[in-house]
């Protein structure tokens, strides 16, 4: 008995210092102005907000961009970013409502399968909308410029 009590109370002790080392690793990453708090807050460091104007500039300074190049493709970002913003609100609406469901008394699976299918759908939309919208970018490129966002890619890997 009195093992199963300095166990326990091990156990309780360590749990209280886990806590305490993540939430004092949580304070530091909100105190980095990297992260966009109200997202942290959300989520995680994952859910930093997307920008449009930040794309465009990484872009332009990546790939040395001419004006008319810069405008083409403000353009065709401009006119998905509002595609690609209501397919990741799907899939947050969409992953709350899983969360949601495993919760309750009662496991339905019938229901969780539905928004398995859903977020896999919604999934392919995106995947579909960032290679579309690389490709029309491209379209705008050198060879040398299409070289240099290739490797902008694998870098972000």
């Amino acid at each position: 008995m009195q093992h199963l009590m300095i166990s326990l109370f091990s156990a309780l002790a360590l749990s209280a210092a886990s806590m305490v080392h993540a939430n004092s690793s949580y304070e530091s990453n909100m105190n980095d102005n990297r992260y966009d708090k109200s997202q942290m807050m959300k989520g995680g460091m994952a859910n930093k907000k997307f920008s449009k104007e930040k794309w465009i500039q990484r872009l332009n300074k990546r790939l040395n961009l001419s004006q008319e190049q810069s405008t083409s493709i403000t353009s065709i970002i401009d006119k998905t970013y509002p595609q690609l913003m209501q397919i990741k609100t799907k899939m947050r609406d969409n992953r709350q409502q899983l969360r949601d469901l495993s919760v309750q008394d009662t496991f339905d699976e019938a229901a969780v399968q539905q928004l398995a299918n859903q977020q896999a759908g919604y999934k392919s939309e995106l995947i579909m909308l960032h290679v579309k919208t690389r490709h029309e970018i491209a379209k705008h490129l050198s060879d040398a410029q299409k070289e240099q966002f290739k490797s902008m890619r694998k870098k972000r890997r």
